[in-house]
């Protein structure tokens, strides 16, 4: 058991649900200039995406995007993601 699951324990509070299919969940980071296409991708696919900026501390700058999808929708967009590497390599 964590400090994490102690502390929620303590307080009587939970932590995260892996059950809730509404929670977002970070799909992938990408490069901050293949992310506005990354997103359409899954958008064109009828999957909801966030997208987040990523700041790298080490190099002070925005380098990457964070993809995040509804649980539900995490299997599906990481085949989109699949099909899309697949069909880039040919």
């Amino acid at each position: 058991m964590g400090l994490l699951d102690r502390l929620n324990r303590a307080l009587g509070g939970s932590g995260p649900s892996d059950d809730d299919p509404d929670e977002f969940v970070e799909l992938t980071r990408v490069p901050s200039f293949a992310g506005p296409m990354t997103a359409a991708r899954l958008e064109a696919a009828g999957i909801s995406v966030v997208a987040e900026d990523s700041f790298d501390i080490v190099r002070k700058s925005l380098s990457e995007v964070r993809l995040l999808v509804a649980r539900r929708d995490l299997a599906r967009a990481e085949a989109v993601l699949a099909r899309a590497d697949d069909d880039s390599a040919d």
